[in-house]
């Protein structure tokens, strides 16, 4: 669990920063830090890793990470096409994605 908040706060980080310093370089570094932290995280739950928790959570949780995560790569080649309003619009829409997989069930 605690990687997962690492790689939520990288990304976050990067998400902050690309959204106010209109998309600035490092902004891409943040953000794919934590992608691929998080995404090592996955990994190595799905090859039975005992080391790796996560909590219990609802189907919609696990869905908004997916949709979180697969954005990622799209925001990316966004930015690397100075396309910067679909960058902005999309980012917007996976750091809130990420930050509802990170609610608790009993707040629902």
């Amino acid at each position: 669990m605690f990687w997962s908040y690492c790689a939520y706060i990288l990304f976050m980080v990067g998400a902050v920063m690309g959204l106010t310093r209109h998309a600035a370089e490092p902004s891409l570094w943040f953000i794919s830090m934590g992608w691929v932290l998080q995404m090592t995280v996955i990994l190595l739950r799905a090859l039975g890793s005992d080391r790796v928790s996560f909590p219990e959570r609802a189907v919609w949780q696990k869905a908004a990470l997916g949709l979180a995560l697969a954005a990622v790569p799209v925001v990316i080649i966004f930015r690397l096409e100075a396309d910067l309003k679909p960058f902005s619009l999309l980012l917007a829409g996976a750091a809130f994605l990420w930050s509802l997989a990170l609610l608790r069930n009993k707040a629902f």
